[in-house]
């Protein structure tokens, strides 16, 4: 976390209630689709992301192609009684992440971030960001492991892929260029179990040790 500066932008009605008390909202992934949070928060493919990748040669039993067929989750191959032979054969596919809890903030504190935002917003910069997320994490590992904080990129390109790298970005930390804006870090936390799964609202305690108002750009 050395060098990173991130900020939070909350509702004025409620700054006084995140900095004295700590009532901070987990919210989930897909709980980003929902039409009701407004146009700068909605994002019905919150956590859906599109990938193309190419293949060549024969898939077969053992082979490493299939293995990369079957990892990717291209096609549904019994591979005992099928081999496939393939010749610069392209796959599109859509690639769905499943729920999470999520924590979003911003790498600016520009102006700019709350396109679309209702109401008048007070930034905060997390100024002790392993105090802050210390702190969320002792209320979290109830329910959920963390992952860490990640940039989110943003593209409306299918993300691309090859034999020789498979490894893609997680549907969770890609959105459209529409929201480039917001210059998003999310912190993330993998549930704990499989069932559906709702926001958090943790009352941490003062955090004014931890964050400070600072002025929109």
């Amino acid at each position: 976390m050395d060098g990173l500066r991130l900020y939070k932008f909350i509702p004025k009605e409620y700054a006084l209630d995140f900095l004295i008390q700590g009532i901070v909202k987990i919210g989930t992934l897909l709980g980003y689709r929902d039409v009701e949070l407004g146009e700068g928060r909605y994002d019905p493919l919150e956590g859906i992301k599109k990938e193309t990748g190419t293949l060549s040669g024969r898939a077969a039993k053992g082979t490493e192609l299939a293995s990369v067929i079957d990892q990717k989750g291209l096609l549904q191959v019994d591979w005992d009684t099928l081999a496939l032979e393939m010749n610069e054969t392209t796959f599109n596919t859509t690639v769905e992440s499943p729920d999470l809890y999520v924590y979003c903030l911003s790498r600016s504190s520009r102006k700019e971030v709350m396109r679309g935002f209702e109401g008048e917003h007070v930034c905060f910069e997390i100024i002790d960001l392993q105090n802050f997320f210390s702190r969320i994490n002792i209320e979290m590992i109830k329910y959920s492991s963390p992952t860490g904080i990640h940039q989110v990129k943003y593209s409306d390109d299918p993300e691309q892929w090859s034999f020789e790298q498979l490894e893609t970005m997680h549907p969770a930390v890609v959105k459209s260029e529409k929201f480039s804006h917001q210059d998003e870090s999310r912190a993330i936390w993998l549930p704990s179990h499989s069932s559906k799964i709702e926001a958090k609202t943790l009352k941490l305690g003062r955090l004014t040790n931890c964050c400070a108002a600072t002025q929109i750009m």
